[in-house]
């Protein structure tokens, strides 16, 4: 009987070796940032994979894992200039009519976005502290969609263009006075995606 369980034993642990063996072990590997030595600014019209580095003068090294083959796009560098100009627009007391620098500033959004038709932008309207929160509520609307109106003018798309009133509830400056009213009078942007 001893001699059938060692056999059986012998057996068990030959039948168990393939399971094992083709159990191998998960690399468990730490991301790092790289630091400024590690990396460089590609070359005007180059393109990177992400987490690649290069250095002056070479071809960009790809990342590690990753493979390249003939049908597949390269990732596009953005240029610092071709970023969404983030700048908020001011309004007067207790208006939503667009001033003369405002045009300017949604003239210079509205290039962009027509040159990246993909993009979606976001519009916050808000408030001074003055007024009752459903009044704000309103009149933080009817900026951000002052402005809404004007980018549609220009050839942006409606679906394009997402708004939202958040009335005096985020205000810019918390002051009670007209400096600090005046930085809460305003649309903010954002993108969507």
């Amino acid at each position: 009987m001893a001699r059938k369980t060692f056999i059986l034993l012998v057996a068990l642990a030959f039948m168990s070796v393939p399971f094992y063996m083709g159990c191998a072990k998960k690399q468990v590997t730490q991301e790092t940032n790289p630091t400024p030595a590690q990396t460089s600014t590609p070359a005007p019209g180059s393109t990177t994979q992400p987490g690649a580095t290069s250095t002056p003068g070479s071809a960009p090294a790809p990342a590690s894992g990753t493979t390249s083959t003939p049908t597949q796009a390269p990732a596009q560098t953005i240029k610092t200039a071709d970023v969404f100009d983030l700048s908020t627009i001011y309004f007067d007391y207790d208006q939503s009519d667009l001033k003369a620098e405002t045009l300017k500033n949604l003239e210079k959004k509205a290039e962009w976005l027509k040159k990246n038709p993909s993009a979606v932008v976001g519009i916050e309207g808000h408030c001074d502290e003055r007024g009752t929160n459903e009044y704000n509520l309103a009149l933080g609307d009817s900026r951000a969609n002052a402005a809404k109106s004007y980018l549609r003018s220009l050839g942006i798309p409606a679906e394009k263009i997402h708004t939202i009133s958040y009335g005096e509830e985020r205000p810019a400056d918390a002051g009670h006075s007209e400096a600090a009213w005046a930085k809460n009078r305003r649309a903010e942007f954002y993108l969507v995606k």
